[in-house]
């Protein structure tokens, strides 16, 4: 007794149609999207924020470290130049609203892929009894 919807069940319809070869079954695909989600959360987290750099006549960018490590104050200083203390705390808190955003996003697909990833990995599905067993 066959299943139906499986690869290989020998249906004459199964057998005509050229998509049934690169069609993934739903848990395989999942473990894909986990892995997916995991490896973006995780380069998400460590490539550097960059905002917009204080002078608009000039185009620019200031980098504020990255997600994981937080905002690199020496960084912001060098960036900055020879700006006073209130300009490197406005740009401080800059940083921090851009790497706020960065890591929301980041922690989501980082530990939405590991949950995904480890549901997949203990979660069985039931087998349904074979004839003759």
């Amino acid at each position: 007794m066959s299943k139906q919807g499986e690869r290989g069940s020998g249906d004459a319809a199964d057998k005509s149609d050229p998509l049934i070869e690169v069609t993934l079954r739903p848990r395989v695909f999942f473990a894909v999207l986990a892995l997916v989600a995991l490896i973006a959360g995780l380069v998400l987290g460590l490539i550097p924020v960059h905002v917009a750099a204080p002078d608009p006549s000039r185009a620019g960018q200031l980098s504020c470290g990255n997600a994981i490590g937080g905002v690199d104050t020496k960084s912001v200083w060098a960036g900055l130049g020879a700006q006073g203390n209130t300009e490197l705390v406005d740009y401080i808190n800059i940083c921090e609203h851009a790497m706020s955003e960065r890591e929301t996003a980041a922690s989501v697909l980082f530990f939405g892929g590991v949950v995904g990833g480890l549901w997949l990995g203990v979660v069985r599905r039931r087998r349904e009894p074979t004839q003759g067993s």
